[in-house]
């Protein structure tokens, strides 16, 4: 009897004390709202009790990673997502979230913006190699800005609109890129761009922006991508429709789609082939050490500093008779073409000889032991070789084709213009 009535004045002192516990405990328990916009938490610190809950809210576009001070846990909030966590001991949340994945924005470091100034343009202190570099990538990021060029013959009054189009869309373009540099430097400073250098201009909107402007940015980047696909399939498709038509590649890629009037068997076969070299480009990337994809930009840069440069020298020649008859045709069917001539082969030179090294690219990469931007941008003008040759070996009447006599070709601003007719100009003829 003694011993059950102790068992019992235990339980009740147990009971009581539990009791207690909870009526002390249940005044400080309390949900803690956390806010994360613009990768801050709006709060700063926050020191959590056993039992509470905290709520975080995240108003960025990127997911986060919320960690507690000591590192006893963490917690992912998803872009635009709640998350919420019981407390099991006292916490201390950091007020600096972990962006996952971009942008390493440090949202206790201070940038500072600096004044713009036009020094920024000068090469003074660069190496040529830094600048050529940058010229085989400024190749590439201008490449197919010049479609209009390319589609001439579906264009009213192709004489005159293409070329205006491509030279308008070349000059806007440099100012968009000027504008958009100058403009994210001066925010928040050279440093913080050189931290961020695979996605500068999101990582300054996430800061710098409302969240809705952010998604915005996004959205423009994307159409940025897709307009980008449209000028690598366009350009390569008529110039393939150009070949067939005048018999250097097989007939089929002039097949013209007869609602959109437009070669729709070479839009499929470079539209196809555009997607599996970029899931090459990805699996080289994923499966070694190799960034191959980055690579390929440069090395494509090559490949269109070559037929770039010899498109010049090709002017040139080509209107040699009409060069000085005019102030205007020196400067625009001569000194021009072989100014960005020049500089593109000497571009071409230079980045072959740089690029045969591993550290050409940061971080280093190779391919078989040599510079990844050589291997891809050689082998790329080098796999042309052989298709060339079965070319000439298939069609030969094209190759046995002598260039137009020179007093056959017109004066480019002249009366009869340097386009014919659709439909009305025979090579050869």
């Amino acid at each position: 009897m003694r011993a059950r009535s102790l068992k019992w004045m235990l339980a009740g002192v147990v009971l009581t004390g539990c009791a207690w516990a909870s009526v002390s405990a249940s005044p400080r328990a309390k949900t803690i709202p956390i806010v994360i916009d613009q990768i801050a938490f709006q709060q700063g610190d926050v020191t959590a009790g056993v039992g509470d809950t905290i709520e975080w809210t995240n108003k960025d576009v990127v997911d986060h990673t919320a960690t507690e001070r000591r590192n006893a846990w963490s917690v992912l909030i998803p872009a635009g997502k709640k998350a919420r966590l019981e407390a099991t001991l006292k916490a201390i949340v950091k007020a600096a979230p972990t962006p996952t994945p971009k942008p390493e924005v440090d949202p206790n470091h201070v940038y500072h913006s600096v004044r713009p100034s036009l020094s920024w343009l000068s090469p003074s202190g660069v190496t040529t190699g830094a600048i050529t570099a940058g010229l085989v990538v400024a190749v590439f990021a201008y490449w197919g800005w010049d479609t209009a060029v390319s589609v001439n013959e579906e264009s009213t009054n192709a004489n005159h609109t293409p070329g205006v189009a491509a030279v308008l869309s070349t000059v806007l373009l440099l100012l968009i890129y000027l504008i958009t540099s100058y403009g994210t430097v001066a925010l928040l400073g050279p440093e913080f761009i050189s931290q961020n250098t695979d996605d500068a201009i999101y990582a300054a909107g996430s800061v710098a922006l409302p969240t809705i402007m952010v998604k915005l940015l996004v959205i423009a980047i994307l159409t940025s991508a897709a307009a980008s696909c449209q000028t690598t399939i366009l350009p390569a498709t008529r110039t393939m429709l150009s070949m067939a038509v005048h018999g250097s590649v097989p007939k089929k890629l002039a097949q013209i789609d007869r609602r959109h009037l437009s070669p729709d068997f070479s839009t499929w076969v470079f539209g196809a082939g555009s997607i599996l070299w970029y899931l090459l480009l990805v699996i080289i990337s994923h499966n070694t050490s190799t960034d191959a994809y980055s690579a390929s930009i440069a090395a494509v840069g090559l490949a269109i500093s070559v037929y770039y440069g010899l498109t010049g020298f090709s002017c040139i020649w080509y209107y040699r008779r009409y060069i000085f008859k005019s102030a205007k045709n020196f400067v625009l069917i001569g000194f021009l073409p072989l100014l960005g001539g020049s500089i593109l082969m000497y571009v071409f030179g230079k980045t072959i000889k740089d690029a045969a090294k591993s550290t050409y690219t940061d971080p280093p990469s190779t391919l078989f032991g040599v510079g990844s931007v050589l291997v891809i941008g050689t082998g790329l003008l080098v796999l042309g070789v052989p298709v060339m040759l079965w070319c000439r070996k298939k069609y030969p009447a094209f190759f046995r084709i002598k260039p137009d006599p020179i007093e056959t070709v017109p004066d480019p601003y002249g009366d009869q213009g340097p386009a014919a007719a659709l439909g009305t100009y025979v090579k050869g003829a």
